[in-house]
């Protein structure tokens, strides 16, 4: 899985996603998301060797949380 990541080219991604249709956005959207879910996944096992996979699952729930809360906060604060 480390080999695919090397090779994720994000600028390409973007640029792509870009030209494309609105319903083909949504499912790279989707897409994009699973991917960032399992970078995460894989971060956390690093971490936390010993989690079983509720754990990784509830540690990567709180991340997402966590993310939506600066979210939140740079919205709030007018940031960008």
């Amino acid at each position: 899985k480390l080999a695919a990541m090397r090779h994720f080219d994000l600028e390409g991604k973007v640029r792509a996603a870009r030209r494309m249709p609105l319903g083909e956005k949504l499912f790279a959207g989707a897409t994009l998301f699973r991917y960032a879910c399992e970078t995460a996944r894989i971060g956390i096992r690093a971490q936390h060797p010993h989690a079983d996979a509720e754990e990784v699952e509830k540690l990567l729930r709180k991340r997402l949380e966590l993310g939506r809360q600066l979210e939140a906060r740079r919205d709030a604060e007018g940031c960008s």
